[in-house]
């Protein structure tokens, strides 16, 4: 039996230089999930909060919200199960950096996937 054909997208990522020239008034003073977030998605929470402290010496906390403004990190799956689907589809591996003026969006199709956005992002900086 032949195996089904996968689809890959490439994406060109660039550099986050936007992060850094923030204005610090608008610069993301915490990192915000969702209220029903998981386990996976909390452990992303501390490991970004935990290495933006070591790497930029900035002390940002994380809170759980259903809304994320200015002035934040917004990290969140846009889909959760209880267990991981098998097979695994496509959309539950991609994830989505957003850096705006205002605030960073971190987002992956599950929540495996939005730590695969907070490492992406780590690295960038």
């Amino acid at each position: 039996m032949k195996p089904p054909a996968v689809s890959v997208q490439q994406v060109q990522l660039q550099p986050l230089p936007l992060l850094f020239s923030m204005p610090s008034s608008s610069f993301p003073s915490r990192i915000v999930i969702d209220p029903t977030a998981g386990p996976t998605e909390q452990f992303a929470a501390e490991q970004l909060s935990a290495y933006l402290k070591k790497m930029l010496g900035l002390a940002i906390g994380v809170r759980r919200s259903r809304t994320a403004g200015a002035g934040t990190i917004h990290l969140r799956a846009r889909h959760r199960d209880a267990r991981p689907r098998v097979p695994i589809r496509v959309e539950d591996e991609t994830y989505t950096i957003d850096v705006r003026s205002d605030r960073v969006r971190l987002s992956g199709g599950a929540p495996r996937s939005a730590l695969y956005a907070v490492y992406a992002f780590l690295e960038e900086l």
